[in-house]
């Protein structure tokens, strides 16, 4: 019975201290409007402060972040209308790439080297004031990876992340940058010692280093407020911000989406949205949630139809053996292999095929042909939910081989036209009985100019 209390205590307590971004105004023991966001004269006629050392705690974590409540939530910000107009916050609430189609990540090492308390007061649990202070720092970075597609951003998104492995993290990042657009935002909450960076290494590095760095810092960063009364509950204003800034994506990546309303749809949005903004309120509240409620968004693609892979690595096809048997040396033959290659886009978009015909003579004479054909890219594997429309570029190509039947064996480096590059041609006496085995292989075939649709 003593524990279950004891927990219902603890729990009361932690609902009652809710945390405030540092400004020069605070101190403990005040009292604090939420109505007007303004320090006022202590409810306390005596009070003692205490300041509490510790064992530098810190918390140190790299997480994904869905939106701004989520990333408010996760910085253990309190969600008012007085810490929105805090500098900090207001920082964080400035980025534009906080979107629905962006991955963002936060890395965030919080540092308590002290704290200041309130000692002997009176309790009154109808006033509201600052009850104690955290002494130390934060270091607070976001990384932002524009995706390209919904499936690409389902991709990444699955990528592991943990504090403990930021250098590979950072290894992760410099890859995607060959074909993703990464910027990051770098917003240290400690003192003007510390300065943001321009390149992703160092900020890696500052993140680690900063609970070393920020030791002994006397410097205050959060302020907890206790006793919070009837404050308005910013979930609206933090969603009109995300609205906003995934109107302004669709309007500038337009070429993502399934779009089948007005164009201006977007930019009359966000204009009303952000209108409506400049004035925070209880009521202002109410109209946002309204106002964002309504908005449909357009269908985001599956795939992208930009930078698709249409290079293809070195091929080989079979050689078939010939009827025709060469038990003996003849130099008097020329063998000649010829192939005429050509790709065609097949089932309805879905499949891209290399087609061809083999010849092989002896002198003059034809003595095999075949045709045959050798799936290049497959959409569900190669460019899922998107269907080839047509090749922009050559789609036929040919290799020609020829030579003395002067010894058992043979190859050579030989040079295509068209589509085809190079391969290794030649033959071989495979036996005793004169099988006679002639092809090419190693066949490396240009990249391909492909126009891709999607699917939906």
């Amino acid at each position: 019975m003593k524990n279950k209390i004891n927990y219902i205590i603890l729990y009361g307590l932690t609902t009652q201290l809710n945390a405030l971004t540092y400004q020069n105004n605070f101190q403990i023991g005040l009292g604090y409007d939420y109505n007007s966001s303004q320090v006022i004269a202590s409810p306390f006629k005596d009070f003692e402060i205490k300041t509490k050392p510790s064992h530098q705690k810190s918390i140190q974590k790299i997480v994904l972040i869905k939106n701004f409540e989520d990333l408010i939530q996760k910085l253990e910000f309190e969600q008012t209308l007085s810490n929105v107009k805090n500098k900090k916050v207001q920082k964080l609430l400035n980025d534009r790439n906080i979107n629905n189609y962006t991955l963002t990540y936060l890395i965030y090492n919080k540092v308590t080297n002290f704290e200041s308390l309130l000692q002997s007061k009176q309790q009154d649990l109808n006033v509201t004031y600052i009850d104690s202070i955290d002494i130390g720092g934060e270091f607070i970075a976001l990384i932002h990876i524009k995706t390209q597609s919904l499936n690409d951003y389902n991709k990444i998104k699955k990528m592991k992340v943990s504090w403990k492995d930021l250098d590979k993290f950072e290894q992760k990042l410099n890859k995607l940058s060959n074909k993703h657009v990464i910027t990051f935002k770098n917003i240290i909450t400690a003192d003007d010692t510390f300065f943001p960076v321009n390149n992703l290494k160092d900020l890696i590095q500052n993140a680690k280093t900063f609970t070393k760095d920020i030791k002994d810092h006397e410097v205050p960063y959060r302020v907890h407020i206790k006793n919070k009364i009837n404050q308005t509950s910013i979930k609206p204003y933090l969603n009109a911000l995300q609205a906003v800034n995934n109107l302004e994506y669709i309007r500038r990546n337009r070429e993502q989406f399934t779009y089948k309303q007005n164009i201006n749809t977007p930019t009359i949005e966000s204009k009303k949205i952000s209108e409506q903004l400049t004035n925070l309120s209880t009521k202002t509240m109410t109209i946002l949630k309204k106002t964002v409620d309504r908005i449909i968004y357009p269908k985001r693609h599956h795939a992208c139809t930009n930078n698709i892979a249409t290079n293809i690595s070195t091929i080989n096809i079979q050689s078939k053996i010939l009827e025709k048997r060469y038990p003996k040396i003849l130099e008097d033959v020329f063998l000649t292999v010829n192939y005429d290659f050509k790709i065609k886009i097949e089932n309805r978009g879905s499949v891209i095929l290399l087609n061809w015909i083999k010849t092989v003579k002896e002198s003059d004479i034809l003595i095999h042909q075949e045709k045959n054909s050798k799936i290049l890219f497959d959409s569900y594997i190669n460019f899922k939910d998107l269907k080839a429309s047509y090749i922009t570029g050559i789609s036929y190509g040919n290799i020609s081989y020829s030579t003395k039947f002067d010894s058992y064996e043979k190859n050579s480096s030989i040079q295509g036209t068209g589509i085809i590059n190079n391969a290794n041609c030649g033959y071989t006496i495979i036996d005793q009985s004169g099988k006679l085995e002639i092809g090419c292989k190693n066949i490396k075939i240009k990249d391909l100019e492909i126009k891709f649709k999607h699917k939906e």
